[in-house]
């Protein structure tokens, strides 16, 4: 048989080098042993691709060797796919049909803004563009077309061009013919991308150094042959980057960014004629395949909605392994790589998701039709379209966009503007398909143009983030994209209903949502739980470190989600999937939640399994209010002494195997598995069980007996021993039997059917359709000492790309897009947004410097007279002087429940590096600046993720929504009346869980009181809240919280009064602080206490200078306020001030600061018994 060219891919971490020896060893040694093989391309900068010459025969064999990831033919001899550009024409921008010459593009200002600045119906922004990064020191790489060399989009202000026109043969070091035409772009795609990338007008990385790749078979009319072979195309961009030298002024190689808006897709014009989806066969002509229509409907599979030189085709996302595994290659050497989704409206499925197996057979060729398109790799950036247009007020994916969980984030993609190639003498190919050119505003000569696709959202993503590069050039690919990922904007997209394949809006379009598995979330609004994870349409909820216990570790997290993926498989033997969806879908209805604890529940102090555990664990009774949940699955320490895989695998599958039984059967099959009746199918064969004495029942209680609760237990105990005995996996269970418990002659399929005939049947007609055998090898390797879970999430994305580097109110200009750029980018070190600064009063005018920009971003400065008791002095930048030639600027005293106080002496003026103080009339002083006096000084600085103020007039007595800037969760939030005395400083933190509008905790920082529930009606001291308003209503007064917004209500939102709410974030590895903007600053927890001088310690991660304490489950205790400036002393008193008292400085041995967080030292009740909350924000 003939030879012929093939790829072969070899998976990561094999020994690549001893593969190639063995494919050339030679006749009777080799892995083809009965010839010498050919090596048709050695690629010598590719370790895992390797181009030989091989019989199709001998292609099969090979495709047997474990070390082999795939075997392809090169993608440019293959006639089943095309490479394409990733764009369509649809017009021009600004978010609106019509085009001027003075438009520009409009991702970068949605990029820079948190909300849509724009709204359904609305076209224009006056929002200035607002950056101060500009991709200095980066090298952004166009793969694509080419690029119009000459266009002025590519120079820089001085009009010097910024493209960088290297041979890449030479640069890399392969030997290969660089086309005399390759700096051309006679098709315009690659011009415009790289525009939005690194344009002058157009685009980010505005001081970027920008190379053009041009990849064969993307060329423009009358170039064909001029762009480099796919293979080389990655191998050369590999070679130059190792190649590069350390730039001295930053310890660090340039980064490379590469933009790839392109990929590969084949077409047919034939009807499928069979296949597979979600585990089912189908053959065309099948009830609900019998047309164009029901395969979209019921498989997914588009219509012919594209068309090939006049024809309708249907067109299919094609992977190839060979490209794919460059994208690894080009990742794992330290490149940057962002790639479009696609523009074929397909749905792409993760790896364990239950659509990712979907296929067709159509024109004798199999098509895995949700797998998307190569170049592809979940460790690229794989970007999807953000569109002009809205469904129901929500913004919404382009509708050709693919989206899925194989998209990781989303950009503006539709009728973006960008720079149109003059090259082929004006023939550009994107001008004669129809799109309007218009003259460029800086040269009258060329052009500006807008096309619409994942092609032009990419560079939106690779420019951003070229800029980031900028500031943290040493970062790896794998921690920008979760710096991206971070940053990004959430769950603002359109996502339409589970299963609706037409509705190509919706970033679903449409997998099967309830399979997804969600990524770890940090738990601010499930306190007390840390974290938790939803998988298969529960929510899997891990305690932290309480009561004596480490917290449940990220991993045993994901592999209990990897355990409920595997019984839940769409996809196992045996497994109907109506009937698997309902119980699924049942779930997610209930609400149903799984506990995860580590240890056993007696190892926790108090325990968390006890019925009073709420009166310890704050929120714990809310929790269990809002989830349905059965029992826990405990995480055993696997370094400890004992461990076996064995012990936790039966651990897990018991418990997972429980919530099974008793929310997802009997969704499924309501009657059969009915727990609290005497009639049921489960209840018919357990009772058989006991009778038959296979199931004993003594370690529970007698059997029926008249409590239904232990009745249902004894029930869920016993089907989990039944499908042990199906599973026949007693071999996992230490010593391999359970009796008496479960009878050693029930232990295998046939023992349950001789012996306990109505389980049997139980099992096979029911329970398989719903559950799954977990893979064995896969639970044992998952659970041995250090095992990888292998688990990764896989939900539809829904994030929209986000940079956090701009700023807000020291531009010139107010017109958007008019951009200025500003120097002096960097991350925000914890010294530019928080100082504690001592000084002395003087009776006079003083200014305290302290390097916070009060002036140009706003912010708090919270004073406390040190030497008498005077009251705190509370001000904000968003308060003013009632009449400055009497008065300083208003304050609030926290001590104390007035509104606004005037103050003849006080804040006068705010400073781009601190405050004025001056004593505007009068004599003496009120506690600002009183001569001889000892001050301390805490200052906040708005910013995201640090702290936010929003100023709000209340309007009603139930809610009100308001927006805030602080870009997370926030950790705690105060809200205090400015114009009604008498008025408490109302807080809620994030320990206290999510509150309702009728139910949840708060607390007044004025108060030395505990947490109050707000469905409960108080009196006396700070909380007396019956005057002024009259009755007081019960109910939250602050009734919700998120990222962008918070909800107010009740004497929080009286009608006329006006207020302030005070936020302070909560960082948790999303903070974004630093030199890299990889650190955390501030963060809002609890702790329990133990009554001992050993006190808790609680971890930060990081060396705290500021710290508030309060104990909130008691009425007793202040709250404590200590810093590294005023004085915490290792083992010595600590300096000590209270927020609601108007005491001096204090001393006592209360607490050290350590190098990760703090510890409790003290036996006091105030500050070390029972629940503590506190907030504390990093060192400088």
């Amino acid at each position: 048989m003939a030879e012929k060219e093939y790829i072969i891919s070899l998976k990561r971490g094999v020994d690549y080098e001893a593969f190639d020896s063995e494919m050339q060893e030679g006749i009777g040694r080799g892995l083809i042993k009965d010839r010498t093989v050919d090596v048709a391309n050695a690629r010598p900068l590719s370790q895992r691709n390797t181009h030989y010459m091989l019989e199709e025969s001998e292609v099969t064999e090979l495709l047997k060797d474990d070390r082999v990831a795939d075997i392809q033919e090169p993608p440019e001899n293959r006639d089943d796919i095309q490479i394409g550009i990733r764009a369509t024409q649809t017009g021009t921008w600004r978010k609106t049909s019509s085009v001027i010459s003075s438009d520009l593009n409009w991702g970068m200002l949605r990029a820079t803004s948190r909300e849509d600045v724009w709204g359904s119906g609305v076209v224009s922004s006056t929002r200035p563009f607002n950056y101060n990064l500009t991709g200095k020191g980066v090298d952004v790489v166009i793969q694509d077309s080419g690029i119009d060399t000459g266009h002025i989009e590519f120079t820089d202000a001085n009009g010097v061009s910024r493209i960088k026109q290297i041979n890449w043969y030479d640069e890399s070091g392969i030997a290969g013919p660089q086309s005399a035409n390759h700096y051309k772009d006679t098709d315009g795609h690659g011009t415009h991308v790289a525009s939005t990338v690194a344009g002058r007008t157009l685009g980010w990385a505005k001081d970027a150094h920008i190379y053009a790749l041009k990849v064969n078979g993307l060329e423009g009319s009358n170039d064909t042959g001029t762009g480099y072979p796919v293979g080389d195309c990655f191998d050369v961009i590999k070679g130059w980057h190792n190649n590069k030298p350390i730039d001295p002024a930053t310890g660090y190689k340039r980064p490379t960014i590469v933009n790839m808006s392109w990929g590969y897709s084949g077409t047919n014009t034939q009807t499928p004629t069979s296949g597979n989806f979600r585990g089912a066969n189908w053959t065309y002509g099948d009830s609900g395949f019998a047309s164009d229509n029901n395969l979209r409907d019921n498989a997914g599979i588009l219509t012919k909605i594209f068309t090939s030189g006049g024809n309708p085709v249907r067109k299919f996302n094609a992977r190839v392994t060979s490209v794919d595994t460059d994208i690894q290659e080009l990742i794992d050497a330290g490149v940057h790589v962002c790639i479009a989704a696609g523009n074929s409206y397909y749905y792409i499925a993760a790896e364990n998701d239950g659509d990712w197996d979907n296929r067709v057979v159509v024109g004798g060729i199999t098509r895995y039709y949700h797998r998307g398109a190569s170049p592809y790799d979940t460790e690229a950036f794989m970007v999807g379209s953000l569109d002009i247009t809205y469904t129901g007020g929500l913004e919404q994916k382009s509708e050709f966009s693919c989206c899925g969980p194989g998209v990781d984030i989303y950009a503006p993609g539709n009728n973006i503007m960008g720079a149109s190639s003059d090259d082929n003498s004006g023939s550009n190919d994107k001008v004669l398909d129809g799109v309007t050119r218009v003259t460029h505003p800086l040269e009258g000569s060329q052009h500006n143009m807008k096309i619409s696709g994942t092609s032009m959202a990419t560079p939106n993503v690779c420019g951003m983030l070229a800029t980031v590069l900028e500031s943290s050039p040493g970062i790896s690919p794998a921690g920008l994209k979760t710096w991206a990922h971070s940053n990004s904007t959430k769950d603002l997209m359109y996502q339409g209903t589970k299963d609706n394949w037409d509705d190509y809006d919706s970033i679903n379009c449409a997998g099967n949502s309830d399979y997804e598995s969600k990524a770890i979330v940090t738990s601010t609004e499930m306190r007390p739980f840390a974290k938790h994870l939803d998988v298969r349409g529960l929510r899997l909820c891990a305690w932290g470190a309480v009561g004596g216990q480490p917290a449940v570790t990220d991993s045993f997290l994901e592999k209990t989600a990897r355990l409920y993926e595997m019984l839940l498989d769409p996809t196992g033997t045996d497994v109907v999937a109506s009937n698997q969806q309902a119980a699924i879908a049942g779930m997610k209805s209930y609400n149903v939640a799984q506990f995860v604890g580590y240890n056993p529940s007696a190892s926790y102090d108090p325990s968390v399994t006890a019925d009073n555990a709420g009166n310890f664990y704050l929120g714990l009774d809310l929790i269990k209010d809002r989830f349905q949940n059965v029992d826990y699955i405990w995480e055993y320490d696997d370094t400890g002494a004992g461990y076996t895989a064995n012990t936790q695998i039966m651990e897990s599958v018991e418990h997972a195997l429980h919530t099974l039984t008793v929310y997802a059967l009997p969704a499924a099959f309501p009657t059969e598995f009915a727990q609290n009746n005497q009639t049921s199918d489960i209840y018919n064969a357990c009772n058989e069980a006991v009778n038959n004495g296979v199931f004993d029942t003594s370690n529970y209680g007698t059997w029926p007996g008249s409590d239904t609760e232990l009745r249902a237990l004894m029930m869920r105990e016993y089907y989990f021993l039944l499908t042990l005995g199906m599973w026949e996996w007693f071999s996992y269970v230490d010593g391999g039997s359970l009796s008496p418990e479960w009878n050693d002659n029930s232990r295998t399929q046939s023992g349950v059917q001789s012996n306990n005939p109505l389980g049997y049947a139980l099992y096979n007609n029911y329970g398989r359709k719903v559950i799954s055998k977990p893979n064995g090898s896969i639970m044992t390797s998952m659970h041995n000492v250090s095992g990888a879970s292998g688990w990764a999430p896989n939900s539809n994305t829904n994030r929209i790309a986000y940079t956090p580097y701009a700023t807000s109110d020291t531009f010139s200009t107010t017109v958007w897009p008019n951009a200025v750029a500003q120097p002096g980018a960097s991350f925000l070190e914890t010294n530019s947004i928080f100082s504690t600064s001592l000084y002395t009063g003087n009776g006079a005018t003083q200014t305290i410097t302290n390097g916070i920009n009060l002036a140009g971003e706003g912010g708090l400065v919270w004073i406390k007279d040190r030497t008498l008791a005077n009251g705190h002095r509370w001000t904000a930048t968003t308060f003013t002087s009632s009449n400055p030639a009497l008065f300083a600027i208003q304050c609030l005293t926290t001590n104390g429940q007035h509104d606004m106080l005037d103050y003849q002496d006080g804040i006068s003026q705010w400073n781009s590096d601190g405050f004025k103080l001056e004593q505007v009339s009068g004599v003496g002083g009120s506690g600002f600046n009183i001569n001889g006096n000892n001050y301390a000084s805490w200052t906040f600085r708005k910013a995201p993720r640090f702290f936010d103020i929003v100023s709000y007039t209340g309007d009603t007595n139930s809610q009100q929504v308001l927006s805030h800037n602080l870009d997370s969760d926030p950790g705690m939030v105060i809200i205090k009346s400015t114009n009604t005395n008498g008025t408490s400083w109302w807080t809620w933190h994030r320990s206290f869980g999510a509150n309702t509008s009728a139910s949840g905790k708060q607390m007044a920082l004025d108060s030395i009181k505990g947490t109050r529930d707000t469905g409960t009606t108080y009196s006396g001291s700070a909380f007396n809240w019956t005057a002024p308003s009259g009755a007081y209503v019960q109910g939250s007064y602050l009734q919700g919280t998120s990222r962008n917004n918070i909800t107010v209500g009740y004497e929080a939102n009286q009608s006329t009064w006006q207020y302030e709410a005070y936020l302070f974030a909560h960082n948790d590895g999303d903070g974004g602080f630093g030199t890299n903007g990889d650190l955390d600053i501030i963060k809002c927890g609890s702790y329990t206490g133990n009554s001992s001088a050993d006190g808790p310690t609680v971890d930060l991660g990081w060396q705290p200078q500021w710290v508030l304490i309060k104990r909130s489950n008691s009425d007793v205790g202040n709250w404590y306020i200590f810093d590294s400036v005023r004085g915490v002393v290792t083992g010595g008193n600590d300096q000590y001030l209270s927020a609601n008292a108007t005491d001096i400085d204090q001393a006592a041995s209360l607490i050290d600061f350590t190098n990760t967080g703090f510890k409790i030292t003290s036996t006091s009740g105030d500050i070390n018994t029972g629940t503590m909350i506190y907030m504390a924000i990093r060192s400088a």
